[in-house]
């Protein structure tokens, strides 16, 4: 278990640049700051693979939550607006941070009361879960959440409309949502309390990290309402959101979470007869089973097998970083069926005598680099980059062709004019 110092916690700037994650296993994942600011258009509660581990969606932004005691209000949330204002700054009640395995956990405190937060996935389920528990020794409590919905692509950005509301329906245990006719549906579901519908849209939310990047920043966040419910000391809710409405996981926290704990302890005992770390970790199992905690987000499944992720927020499952990492990934880790699946699947991602850079399940790479627009104006959420417009060396191979001077991602390109290097030949002594 990672705990983050008590002292660090006072400090908002050490807060916003420490991040967590959780993953799905199908490409999807969760993703945020420890301050509950979401710095990055690619944090979410939920970013689901709706074609795993490809077409990324964020679907639910994040909650702010509330916790009245003796009618007396404490907002736990922080958002983060285009004027630089910070409101609420619910990072003043944070008392405790730390890992649970792969799970973040919070404690905040307000007078009376003390309150525990953590998220995690469903395996291979576009559905993540937050758990909510209140402390013994503290009075009773009503928490209030509050959800941020929006439906984009992971890269972009999306501005509201006073005049356009998201379709709000009722369902059992909850809400069913959507942005707009035919777009993706989403599921709030509570364990309990009720839902009190409130709709308004959140304007200006900044992202100060793509800002420091010079990409758009802004966007607006619809709010349907808020879940209510009573606690008393020592009890829990839950709260699911998912993409997946109309076959949702069971809302039983309790059960979900000691089923994902049992599945990250696997992942250790996998792992066990990996030496010990010369510069020990303040951890059970030290350096070597927090790697193969960290390496086990990177392996997925998507299109019936397993393949890797080359890395989170950005990409998705690029052959050439494959080949590099499965080795410490899945060998390492003791999941020698993984790597057996990667091996095999790997001759038909190539052609030429290259393999495949890019996304083998058809997404291609994802470019982030600025995108110019009219000012208010959304970015575009077609699901396509313009990397995957760029001509190719063969069918097969994702390099990009010497007539072409557009980059593919982050890193991924020279100069204009020249051909990137991006394809690897078997054989041969280095990068093509």
């Amino acid at each position: 278990m990672i705990t983050l110092p008590p002292a660090l916690l006072g400090f908002l700037d050490a807060l916003l640049v420490r991040e967590w994650l959780v993953t799905n296993g199908a490409g999807g994942y969760a993703s945020g700051t420890v301050a509950g600011v979401n710095t990055r258009r690619y944090h979410g509660l939920l970013v689901a693979a709706l074609g795993p581990p490809v077409r990324r969606t964020l679907l639910v932004a994040k909650v702010d939550e509330t916790l009245e005691v003796d009618g007396r209000r404490a907002d736990l949330g922080a958002n983060e607006y285009a004027d630089g204002t910070i409101a609420p700054r619910g990072d003043r009640m944070l008392v405790g941070f730390r890992l649970d395995g792969l799970i973040p956990v919070w404690t905040f405190a307000v007078p009376g009361a003390r309150l525990e937060k953590m998220v995690w996935m469903a395996r291979e389920r576009n559905a993540t879960y937050v758990r909510y528990r209140l402390l013994a020794g503290g009075r009773p409590a009503r928490l209030l959440i509050q959800p941020y919905l929006t439906e984009r692509d992971d890269h972009g950005t999306a501005r509201g409309d006073p005049g356009r509301r998201f379709a709000v329906a009722p369902i059992a245990g909850g809400i069913r949502a959507a942005a707009r006719e035919g777009a993706v549906p989403v599921a709030l579901l509570a364990s309990r309390g009720t839902f009190v519908r409130a709709e308004a849209w959140h304007w200006n939310v900044l992202h100060r990290a793509e800002r420091a990047r010079g990409l758009d920043d802004v966007e607006d966040l619809f709010v349907p309402g808020r879940f209510e419910a009573e606690l008393g000391p020592g009890e829990e809710m839950t709260l699911l959101v998912t993409a997946e409405p109309d076959d949702p996981p069971r809302l039983d926290g309790a059960a979900a979470y000691l089923e994902e704990r049992a599945r990250q302890d696997r992942i250790v005992e996998n792992a066990a007869h990996l030496p010990a770390d010369p510069i020990p970790i303040p951890e059970e199992g030290g350096l070597p089973h927090r790697l193969a905690l960290a390496a086990d987000q990177f392996l997925v499944r998507g299109g019936g097998r397993w393949t890797v992720i080359a890395g989170y927020p950005w990409f998705t499952d690029w052959g050439r970083d494959t080949m590099i990492a499965f080795p410490g990934l899945a060998l390492a880790t003791g999941r020698p069926d993984a790597a057996r699946e990667i091996l095999l699947s790997s001759p038909g991602r190539c052609a030429r005598g290259c393999s495949q850079t890019g996304s083998p399940t058809g997404a291609g790479p994802r470019s982030t680099r600025a995108r110019t627009r009219p000012s208010g104006t959304s970015t575009p959420s077609t699901g396509i980059s313009s990397a995957s417009r760029i001509p190719r060396c063969s069918s097969a191979c994702s390099r990009p062709s010497a007539r072409s001077s557009t980059a593919t991602g982050p890193g991924r390109g020279t100069g204009s004019g020249s051909t990137p290097t991006a394809c690897w030949k078997p054989g041969s002594r280095g990068w093509r």
